[in-house]
């Protein structure tokens, strides 16, 4: 209660209210805003209190898909993230909170960033729309100042993007360029594969995942080496594919009308390691 009574006392001496995609919020009017493209996946405003070594970084991030399972989504892009903000982070006292109404799962953690250790909250939640990841950073003896923004937050979701594609092939088109144009492919997904590519097909309703390997050489497998990986890769690609197309809404919407998909990775050498065409029905 002490923190709250403090956070409104201070953010109510000069406020502003900013906006980004369906996100609203309230913050100090001094304050520093960007606000950033994710790939073709959403949008991002980060949020600070001035420009040159912060006491306070504030992230407000929306993704352009739903999540049915809160706990797996916060996994996939907080946990396991290659972000900065996130890396090394070891999270505690995750709990379900609410936020604007929606049910939202926070962990704290504190880590050592540009040189200071900061104390950090991390939430996420999701509308029938988008998902939300709010990220709160205080250098460490700071009073936490997030409480006003979290309660001021509102989501408004009839400013959600508009699905103006008339097919799924469409869509996915779209979404392939959007990603080319914005550097999104070629990043590393775990320790072991990387994301190169995500197309659909002009031939048939397939689409199409490429993915590459840092730590297999082809020439240096035995055939029964290789054998046992396809293998162990069948079933192993499957699961990541489907983690994608759920997280991609475009990939999910081709799913949805029967597509298929097509996998491929190649290894350190950019030779064919593994290709698997998986049809519509074993993403059922």
């Amino acid at each position: 209660m002490l923190l709250a009574w403090v956070s409104m006392t201070v953010m109510g001496q000069d406020t502003k209210t900013i906006s980004c995609s369906t996100m609203t919020t309230t913050i100090p009017a001094s304050w520093i805003t960007k606000i950033d493209h994710l790939a073709g996946l959403g949008k991002m405003v980060t949020i600070t209190d001035t420009a040159n070594d912060p006491q306070y970084i504030f992230v407000l991030a929306e993704y352009n898909f739903s999540s049915a399972d809160l706990s797996h989504t916060f996994e996939r892009l907080f946990v396991n993230s290659n972000y900065d903000l996130f890396t090394g982070a070891k999270m505690d006292n995750t709990k379900y909170t609410t936020i604007d109404g929606y049910r939202t799962i926070k962990a704290d953690y504190s880590k050592i960033y540009m040189e200071a250790r900061r104390q950090c909250t991390a939430c996420c939640f999701s509308t029938e729309k988008n998902t939300y990841m709010l990220l709160f950073m205080r250098k460490e003896g700071m009073p936490d100042l997030s409480v006003s923004v979290i309660e001021s937050l509102k989501i408004d979701v009839s400013k959600s993007s508009i699905n103006e594609f008339a097919n799924a092939r469409e869509e996915m088109k779209a979404f392939h360029d959007n990603l080319v144009s914005k550097n999104g492919f070629g990043r590393p997904l775990n320790e072991m594969i990387t994301l190169e590519n995500i197309d659909v097909s002009d031939q048939e309703d397939m689409l199409i995942f490429d993915f590459s390997t840092q730590m297999i050489k082809l020439d240096e497998l035995t055939n029964e080496e290789a054998a046992e990986l396809q293998r162990s890769l069948e079933s192993g690609m499957l699961a990541i594919v489907k983690e994608l197309s759920a997280l991609f809404s475009s990939a999910q919407r081709c799913i949805d009308e029967g597509f298929g998909a097509i996998v491929t990775i190649t290894d350190v050498n950019k030779k064919a390691l593994f290709t698997k065409r998986y049809p519509n029905d074993m993403f059922r």
